[in-house]
């Protein structure tokens, strides 16, 4: 992905985490200061759709057919658990690459 970043003039190293939560859907999570500036890029090249108030948990975003029999409820606790494991390793990362603290 970072090769893809920079081939529209995305610095990768500004990027906190990916993840790839449902079918032609890749949610980037990006620092504040760089967040406008990703965007821009994006627009550049055409990426029309940007959804900067993208919510995980809503449950359309759970395309795994896997889990489609699964009630409501559990769907939701799907979602959070992917939630929280994506969080964890985006905290963990931002920990060893930009020495943060929480």
């Amino acid at each position: 992905m970072p090769t893809e970043l920079a081939g529209i003039g995305i610095q990768s190293k500004k990027l906190l985490d990916a993840c790839f939560p449902g079918k032609r859907l890749t949610a980037l999570l990006f620092l504040d200061s760089y967040l406008d500036e990703a965007i821009d890029a994006s627009h550049k090249n055409n990426f029309t759709t940007i959804l900067t108030d993208f919510n995980p948990l809503v449950s359309k975003y759970l395309g795994d057919p896997k889990h489609k029999h699964l009630s409501k409820e559990k769907r939701n606790e799907v979602l959070w658990g992917f939630h929280e494991k994506q969080m964890c390793r985006a905290l963990g990362s931002s920990r060893e690459s930009y020495g943060l603290n929480f």
